[in-house]
């Protein structure tokens, strides 16, 4: 099956932007999106003239590793396992097994601080007893100090880096019977999470440290240094600052201001006026990213990723410490709680949050995947985290508050959330969160998105099926906006029956709820009403335009696949007389700007591994050069395995380099040709086959290794194939990328 489809290939991966009419539509966001970028690259051209509200912001940093590489398989890490079982958990109902959960953390603590590499935490399938009346009956329920951190203590907390939270199923069941209480008692929403997975500063990671932060902003807030530079929106992943001395390559910052200049909250509400209840924001704009540093030259420091607000280099902008730790998974396994009753928003603690089943805290480069959330009141909540993937989470159950919450976070992809249980909020945005992505999520036909204001910027939700309902968004009207700028609805379906909704108000006029500052709504579908209001509508003195930024249509299914594949195929490669360049790792696009573009078969993820897998290059029936890397630590002993080929039958293939039954590897053309020798030693080779007139010649590791008269073969209409042949009749087990065919 092809990873990609044509219509996502042509306009996502590289077809670049003069393939696409600028005047197709009224607003056409993904053309200005291509026409605004620097030469072959993802970055926004600060000399674009087009105007700053046509250029939707570059969500493709979302996700583990900023997107650059997939989730790991946990069985290659090297982590050691610790079996909770053999800790004393058993899958008898009515005995807790919290602590001996516990203990297996702390004895994964202990293993990691004495220079272990990882640990894996272990449930094979059962039920396990997480929360049973024997664990909160001793409780202190008290409002005091004692009593707080008794009731702060009902959680399971995870707190070192490279650790993996891991079921053998989802038959693996984590069992929350009794609910937790408020930590706080006055204070709603402080009921702690089942389980609390980050950086705890009462139980601190030693390798995540800290770093003095002297430098004092006119606001007040302290800076590890201060930003002296300024850029425009998604311009720059790269800043001046004041003194690097403190910054390393690999550390983590966050990029943070805090304004209270009138002008600096006016521009951030445009069109719009602040308004006297909006305490928050009244007192100050708050902006935060977290980043990952990559390079330091004297006091230029460069980002992982683009830095998604305008900076300017007056003072209010630095770089604050993040205490973040790094490679936590959470994969293949259900929590559920004991939530029964009918749920009242606001009702009580136990009603917002009795049951909360996941908080990810203070986390960098770390994954979710494959999890039920069921019976519970609040799902999982992402807080100051960075880089993280949440894949195949599914809610279901007695419905309750909310589902999933990105809070203050940046570059968290959420793909794949399915909220059956018909939560008051479903998944959305919080707190400054800034630069993340929620892509194919569905949520009842009653209900919205969560966005719980106190300032998100610049988030993106795509390919949503679920309604389109007033009421639900949530956050405190001193919280207001809901969302600052540049939230972004690309291709969305409202399944909601709104007969009584004429237009949909972003800004409403009848409610002191319910504000969004200008968002984009790109291929809506299925709404149950007739556009948006105007800005008029919300406020008499503005104009009569809508409270969003339309597009009615677009072709592209996915603006982060889409711009996730224009990143990775932005760079050229440059030859003479090259054809093509594949890297083969993370896409198949054509690196030499001439078209050729790969496709796929047989489930390519990112890199391609030879299993079932093949890459179809085009019609290329003539070369003068064909360089590749490779790599093989086992080989088929029954039958060959070609890493590249030009027909459907191994010998008499026009040319094609294979490894045969014995593990050796050759380049060949009509079945004659050069043996190498076996290179099954798991690393990484570079080939070179050339052919000059008749006399075909390898290289391999920039070694000659022979050369051989040969025929000249007749063309044929079979594509180049990286993997084995059409007929799929012979697999490479192994590895290939980086190909380059010249003339």
């Amino acid at each position: 099956m092809k990873s990609f489809s044509t219509k996502t290939l042509v306009s996502a991966l590289c077809a670049i932007a003069s393939t696409i009419p600028i005047q197709g539509y009224t607003n056409d966001f993904w053309q200005s999106y291509l026409t605004s970028r620097t030469v072959q690259s993802d970055l926004r051209d600060p000399d674009s003239k087009i105007a700053d509200d046509q250029i939707i912001a570059n969500y493709s940093y979302a996700g583990y590793q900023f997107s650059n590489q997939p989730i790991p398989d946990v069985n290659t890490l090297g982590y050691r396992t610790f079996d909770v079982t053999e800790f004393g958990a058993d899958i008898k109902t009515g005995r807790s097994d919290k602590q001996a959960v516990r203990d297996a953390i702390s004895a994964a603590h202990a293993y990691i601080d004495a220079g272990g590499r990882g640990a894996i935490i272990y449930f094979p399938d059962g039920i396990y007893d997480l929360n049973t009346q024997a664990d909160v009956e001793h409780l202190d329920m008290s409002d005091t100090a004692m009593g707080r951190k008794s009731r702060a203590g009902g959680s399971i907390r995870l707190s070192r880096g490279n650790m993996v939270l891991r079921g053998e199923s989802k038959q693996s069941i984590l069992y929350m019977d009794k609910h937790l209480d408020l930590v706080y008692p006055s204070k709603m929403w402080t009921s702690p999470f089942l389980f609390e997975i980050g950086y705890n500063y009462d139980n601190r990671d030693p390798r995540v440290k800290g770093v003095s932060q002297k430098v004092v902003s006119p606001s007040g807030e302290k800076f590890i240094t201060d930003v002296i530079s300024t850029h425009p929106r998604h311009s720059t992943r790269t800043i001046q600052v004041s003194d690097s001395t403190l910054l390393k390559v690999g550390q983590w910052v966050q990029l943070s201001r805090f304004d209270p200049r009138e002008d600096t909250i006016a521009e951030a509400l445009s069109p719009y006026k602040l308004e006297g209840k909006w305490g928050g924001i009244k007192k100050g704009l708050r902006s935060q990213e977290y980043h990952e540093i990559t390079a330091i030259e004297g006091n230029q420091v460069t980002f992982a990723a683009p830095i998604h607000h305008a900076v300017q280099g007056d003072g209010y902008w630095g770089l604050k410490k993040a205490t973040l730790i790094e490679n936590i998974g959470i994969e293949n396994l259900t929590i559920q709680g004991n939530w029964q009753a009918e749920f009242k928003h606001h009702l009580s603690g136990v009603h917002d949050g009795g049951w909360s089943a996941l908080r990810v805290s203070r986390v960098a480069n770390a994954w979710l995947k494959n999890i039920d959330i069921i019976d519970v009141n609040q799902g999982i909540t992402v807080v100051n985290g960075a880089a993280i993937t949440l894949k195949d989470i599914h809610f279901g159950g007695n419905p309750g508050h909310l589902s999933l919450d990105i809070n203050a976070s940046t570059h968290v992809l959420a793909r794949d959330i399915d909220d059956q249980a018909h939560h008051w909020h479903a998944a959305g945005f919080s707190h400054k969160a800034t630069g993340n992505v929620i892509s194919g999520s569905t949520h009842a036909s009653d209900r919205f998105h969560n966005l719980h204001a106190n300032m998100p910027y610049s988030n993106l939700i795509e390919d949503s099926k679920g309604g389109w309902n007033y009421g639900f968004m949530g956050g405190a009207q001193s919280a207001q906006p809901n969302h600052l700028k540049h939230l972004v609805f690309w291709n969305v379906t409202n399944t909601a029956q709104n007969e009584a909704l004429d237009k949909w108000a972003f800004m409403r006029h009848d409610s002191k709820y319910g504000r969004v500052i200008m968002p984009y709504v790109v291929g809506l579908k299925g709404a149950g009403f007739n556009g948006f209001e105007s800005q008029q509508r919300y406020d008499s003195s503005l104009a009569d335009v809508a409270q969003a930024h339309v597009q009615q249509t677009t072709h592209i299914d996915s603006l982060f696949d889409a711009q996730l594949m224009q990143r990775r195929c932005a760079k050229r490669v440059t030859g003479d007389n090259l054809i093509g360049a594949w890297s083969i790792v993370d896409s198949v696009c054509d690196l030499s700007g001439n078209g050729r573009h790969g496709v796929t078969f047989g489930g390519y993820k990112s890199v391609f591994n030879g299993v079932e897998q093949r890459v179809e290059l085009g019609d290329i029936d003539r070369f003068s050069t064909i360089e590749l890397e490779f790599k093989y630590h086992t080989w088929n002993t029954t039958k060959a395995g070609f890493a590249l080929s030009k027909g459907n039958y191994g010998t008499t293939n026009p040319y094609y380099i294979q490894i045969n039954k014995q593990g050796v590897l050759s380049a060949r053309v009509n079945g004659q040709g050069v043996n190498a020798g076996n290179y099954a030693d798991g690393q990484w080779h570079k080939l070179v086959m050339q052919l000059s007139g008749n006399l075909l010649s390898l290289h391999i590791d920039g070694q000659f290794i022979g050369a051989k008269e040969v025929v000249i073969p007749e063309e044929n209409d079979i594509p180049l194939s990286i993997g084995s042949p059409q007929k799929g009749t012979y697999p490479f087990v192994g590895e290939v990328k980086n190909i380059r065919i010249f003339q």
